[in-house]
């Protein structure tokens, strides 16, 4: 009777079909473990403030130091809780004017930028890092070759009251976006975004509130009201990063888990 069983052959080319079998399934966990890797990085930047960078200490300007008598210098020596890095203007998070002797006391990770000077600083665009400045309410960008900043350039910067750029460019949104604008002295000026939400009385859905993200109708937004999240605004309570961030890894860990197992029994029974 002729053997049924493999070759050596056979036998040998089964083999080497073993690690061809967990060749993918060694790219799932990889890519599944990237997933958990860019969970982590998301849940340990959440509710994070500013991301100052070296946008305070610009190697292209011309002074490294803040100007004397610019609209941020003002601004910056007009208040007792604010002080002076490099091109910024910086506060000490959830500092009032009475904390101001606590304010040598802490150190850079705590303060957040309201002021921001890059005038004669070689600057073309408005980058992320200056987007990213929540708290920043004074801007200066002129003596510059910049592309006129546009209303999307100003995005996210809902408590920003000054800009200044150069004489050729207009404010963003356009002059009725601003209450205040003026052109000379080699300068443009937009001060004080109107807030558009009160004057075209514009209404959001049920649990949400109408906010200006910065000047302009396109920076306007409808966020959840105190209390409520999730999908329209539906849900009433706190929504906690932490719980979805762990959810998010475990989910993660456990199919890696479940889809390793599968495959590797697979691989066995070839």
């Amino acid at each position: 009777m002729d053997s049924v069983g493999p070759t050596r052959k056979q036998s040998s080319d089964i083999l080497e079909l073993k690690p061809l079998c967990l060749h993918p399934v060694r790219k799932m966990i990889q890519i599944l473990t990237l997933l958990l890797l860019l969970t982590l990085t998301f849940a340990s930047f959440v509710n994070t403030e500013d991301h100052h960078g070296e946008i305070c200490h610009l190697k292209t300007c011309m002074n490294k130091t803040l100007p004397a008598g610019s609209p941020v210098h003002v601004y910056c020596t007009n208040h007792h809780s604010l002080r002076i890095n490099g091109r910024c203007c910086q506060k000490i998070k959830n500092t009032t004017e009475e904390d101001a002797g606590k304010f040598l006391a802490s150190t850079a990770e705590e303060f957040v930028v309201q002021g921001l000077d890059l005038s004669s600083c070689e600057v073309t665009t408005i980058t992320s890092d200056v987007s990213r400045l929540v708290e920043l309410r004074v801007l200066v960008l002129d003596n510059n070759p910049i592309m006129c900043p546009s209303n999307k350039d100003l995005a996210g910067l809902r408590k920003l009251e000054y800009v200044s750029m150069p004489e050729y460019c207009s404010c963003p949104a356009g002059a009725e976006a601003w209450n205040s604008t003026r052109t000379g002295l080699n300068r443009t000026i937009c001060e004080t975004p109107n807030n558009l939400c009160k004057l075209l009385k514009l209404e959001c859905p049920s649990n949400s509130d109408c906010l200006m993200d910065g000047p302009g109708l396109v920076n306007v937004v409808c966020l959840c009201s105190s209390g409520f999240y999730g999908y329209k605004c539906l849900k009433f309570g706190h929504f906690s990063p932490m719980y979805y961030s762990i959810g998010t890894v475990g989910v993660t860990v456990v199919l890696s888990v479940f889809v390793w197992i599968t495959q590797r029994r697979k691989a066995k029974t070839l």
